[in-house]
């Protein structure tokens, strides 16, 4: 049994050779799903995705922005909004893992995380999510 990883459909996509192919596992069932909150430090004043359009537009290749590995969910999650959104920001990779969760926030730099990162260190301007969360429900849908 294997509880797989975003990582697990991503790497075929990213690497040439890998010791596996999607094809060799089945997938049973779904386990558990968790929304992506798109984080800013509160310094940066902005509560929407929109505004942080604006805000990235106005300031085209000064923002950053942080994950947890080239590749990630939350990189590619990142690079998606901004492709979508026409701005450009700098990736910036983590130093430790668990930075992923509690890290990005401490900067300007805006990210995508899970909601377990929140707790007044960051605020949240934005979800992907495939279902409503009533511990989510504060926070925007897309833009």
């Amino acid at each position: 049994m294997l509880m797989a990883l975003p990582a697990l459909v991503i790497n075929p996509h990213v690497y040439r050779k890998l010791p596996y192919s999607i094809g060799d596992f089945t997938p049973i069932t779904n386990i558990a799903t968790a929304p992506y909150l798109m984080l800013v430090n509160p310094s940066v004043k902005v509560e929407s995705p929109c505004e942080l359009i604006a805000f990235a537009k106005a300031r085209p290749g000064q923002l950053n922005f942080r994950s947890g590995g080239a590749a990630s969910p939350a990189h590619l999650a990142m690079e998606l909004f901004m492709a979508s959104a026409g701005v450009t920001m700098t990736h910036v990779l983590l130093q430790r893992r668990r930075a992923g969760v509690d890290r990005p926030h401490r900067g300007a730099d805006p990210g995508f995380g899970e909601p377990c990162a929140l707790g007044g260190a960051a605020c949240a301007v934005g979800k992907v999510a495939c279902d409503r969360s009533h511990r989510t429900s504060a926070v925007g849908d897309g833009w």
